[in-house]
């Protein structure tokens, strides 16, 4: 490892015994800690720098210096003002990308415990930005301090409005990919339910032209004139709504669809069907043969039938952090 003798040097324990380096966009900087006080902190510490650690960083040779190279330098910073009991250091509002990152550190390290009086504030500052476009990260938030209604919102947030690109990587409504570092395999969960929904729209999407393209089919109109031609119609113009929407001319699987669920049941509520004109003394009663009210309320039903991707599984672990984070000991 380079000299760390230039490194710009923050003590956290003048009489530290420990040298912590970390890296942000300016450089490597040099943490001066008691790895006495870390090591009482939280048992990840302990186990790497405790006096009967096996870890190669508490052998004498190293343990002088150890760079953490992913931990982030403004999240450690805290977490360490915090072990050294330099409380009046420690925020009492978070930016949200900071916020984040200490999520991330407090899961690696099990140190929930240790910012728990501070997290209340912390989550009231950001807690509005669980709804909005671009924060799809709040579920790390949510996922360490046991937010369990923030998780469920982003993660049906992002079953509604997440998209797909060609290498199957989940987008949000912004188009960025979803980061894959997300807490407890959510990401998988909610492109598992996304597909499901979209099966069931195509389902909808594609009844009608299966009822068609069947050899045995009877007319759709019931009017007592003109069947065929309003059949003609409908069909027609369903055919042509679906290649606008990008549905067709070939059946497509839900695989194949990279927009939305939002979008697509958005684009099968609106698809313009039309039938025959509507003249009982010449054509016929065709006013029931329009089927855009069936689509649409077929599709409203699967929108409200979608399932949570949220398991029973994240809910335990949420409801334990939850406790965790209201522990006074």
């Amino acid at each position: 490892m380079e000299k760390i003798k230039n490194f710009p040097t923050i003590e956290f324990d003048p009489y530290g015994d420990l040298k912590l380096v970390v890296y942000n966009y300016d450089g490597p900087s040099v943490l001066v800690v008691s790895s006495k006080a870390m090591s009482l902190a939280c048992d990840p510490w302990r186990v790497m720098l405790g006096p009967e650690a096996k870890f190669s960083e508490a052998q004498p040779e190293h343990s002088k210096i150890i760079p953490l190279p992913e931990d982030d330098p403004v999240a450690l910073s805290i977490l360490l003002h915090i072990v050294h009991l330099q409380f009046d250091q420690v925020p009492s509002k978070l930016e949200f990308d900071d916020f984040v990152e200490m999520a991330m550190l407090t899961d690696k390290y099990q140190a929930t415990k240790l910012v728990a009086p501070w997290v209340p504030n912390w989550i009231w500052e950001v807690s509005c930005l669980a709804k909005r476009e671009g924060f799809e990260k709040w579920l790390w938030i949510a996922w360490e301090f046991g937010v369990t209604m923030s998780f469920e919102t982003v993660a049906s947030r992002l079953v509604l409005e997440s998209s797909t690109n060609d290498e199957g990587k989940c987008l949000t409504s912004v188009g960025e990919v979803v980061v894959e570092d997300m807490p407890s395999d959510i990401v998988e969960n909610v492109l598992e339910v996304r597909k499901a929904t979209i099966d069931r729209l195509l389902e909808i999407a594609y009844y009608h032209v299966n009822h068609f393209t069947h050899p045995n089919t009877l007319f759709f109109c019931r009017a007592s004139r003109n069947n065929q031609a309003c059949d003609a119609l409908f069909y027609g113009s369903l055919i042509k709504e679906l290649q606008r929407c990008r549905l067709g001319p070939d059946r497509k699987e839900a695989s194949e669809i990279f927009m939305s669920v939002k979008e697509l049941a958005q684009k099968l509520k609106t698809l313009e069907l039309f039938v025959y004109p509507s003249d009982t003394s010449v054509n016929g009663n065709h006013g029931e043969c329009s089927w855009s009210r069936w689509i649409s309320t077929r599709v409203d039903k699967v929108l409200r039938e979608i399932p949570s991707a949220v398991t029973d599984s994240h809910r335990r672990h949420l409801s334990a952090q939850e406790l965790k984070c209201k522990s006074k000991g």
